[in-house]
């Protein structure tokens, strides 16, 4: 049986608002590059890219992962918080998950700390199986051989502005 899992790249209504006013504007690819190692035969892929895109808090997630950067770790506390009081298990990584996991913790079910392409494969498999951790980290270096290509086909309306 398939679970549901949504990726957020999340952007809080400050940020937002200074984005688009940059000509400059490139997609953020954690999260599409994230979904590439996700194996569709166990999991059904949501993603979202709040520049652009509503969160789906009227639906429920089995799993719910989000990329904290320190300038929207308050926003990603409240999204965790929205979606953990409807029973889903929230994961956070990022620079700001990695730079302070003590405070992070407070606020998700799982760390992800450090570079993702050795660990998540392996939380992936863990919690679909049920037999996850608390934290997943990556001390090193990892290989960039062998990596996937970000899921450039799970971003929707990038160009679209949806307020």
């Amino acid at each position: 049986m398939k679970k549901s899992i949504l990726m957020i790249t999340p952007e809080n209504k400050e940020i937002n608002r200074f984005r688009k006013r940059q000509i400059n504007n490139f997609i953020q690819i954690t999260m599409p590059y994230l979904a590439a190692f996700i194996d569709e035969s166990k999991y059904e892929i949501t993603l979202i890219d709040e520049y652009n895109q509503k969160i789906p808090f009227e639906k429920d997630f089995d799993l719910v992962v989000i990329t904290v950067n320190t300038a929207n770790a308050p926003h990603c506390y409240n999204i965790s918080k929205k979606f953990r009081n409807k029973g889903s298990k929230v994961a956070f990584g990022g620079p700001h998950a990695t730079l302070l996991p003590y405070e992070a913790q407070e606020h998700c079910d799982v760390l992800i700390i450090g570079e993702a392409e050795e660990n998540w494969p392996v939380f992936l498999e863990e919690f679909y199986n049920g037999n996850y951790k608390r934290e997943y980290k990556c001390l090193n270096t990892p290989s960039l051989e062998g990596i996937p290509i970000p899921r450039r086909d799970l971003i929707k309306r990038r160009w679209q502005v949806v307020d």
